[in-house]
């Protein structure tokens, strides 16, 4: 096991609401029956880690094999050739759409499931950007304060002479509400 490394595995962790409370969730790919919990996002990584080497070390104590990690720079050996089997239905509709579109049927099919991955990616690349906003404002320091009147101006008054003191060196966001 010298040359195993637990960073190879696929790990994702999202921040999930379970039972009320907001807890990072890991799930290892390679291995789905774990789930891990941590309030941390630091904790719950350090916990599949050790998760997928201890799994490791019980495998093979058991003359097992352990799932490999996911490979994805390895080319994948492919004919070109798909048969798919599709309702009659569903057949006709194609048949009728290539023709209507003066193409082939295949190169229909393929202009469709084409689209479709562009999509995907697409929507993918969308959420992944939305992600990393959110992760960028949930790590930035936000003080929520809730005055009225005279008692909010002086709390901006002290606020502001604190964030321009040159002294201070906290990064400061403030969200009036109400």
């Amino acid at each position: 096991m010298n040359n195993f490394n637990p960073e190879l595995y696929t790990i994702s962790i999202r921040l999930e609401l379970i039972d009320g409370d907001r807890l990072y969730v890991a799930r290892i790919s390679e291995l789905p029956d774990v789930i891990e919990y941590s309030d941390s996002f630091e904790h719950v990584r350090e916990l599949a880690l050790d998760t997928i080497l201890t799994s490791k070390e019980i495998f093979d104590d058991m003359g097992l094999d352990f799932p490999n990690p996911q490979s994805f720079n390895e080319d994948i050996n492919v004919s070109g050739r798909l048969t798919v089997r599709l309702p009659k239905a569903v057949h006709k509709d194609v048949i009728l759409l290539s023709n209507y579109e003066e193409t082939s049927v295949n190169s229909l099919i393929l202009s469709m499931i084409s689209e479709c991955i562009g999509n995907k990616r697409n929507k993918l690349s969308t959420m992944i950007d939305k992600l990393e906003v959110m992760q960028k404002e949930i790590n930035e320091p936000c003080i929520n304060v809730e005055l009225k009147g005279e008692a909010m101006i002086k709390t901006v008054i002290q606020m502001a002479g604190a964030i321009s003191n040159p002294n201070n060196t906290t990064d400061v966001k403030v969200k009036f509400v109400g």
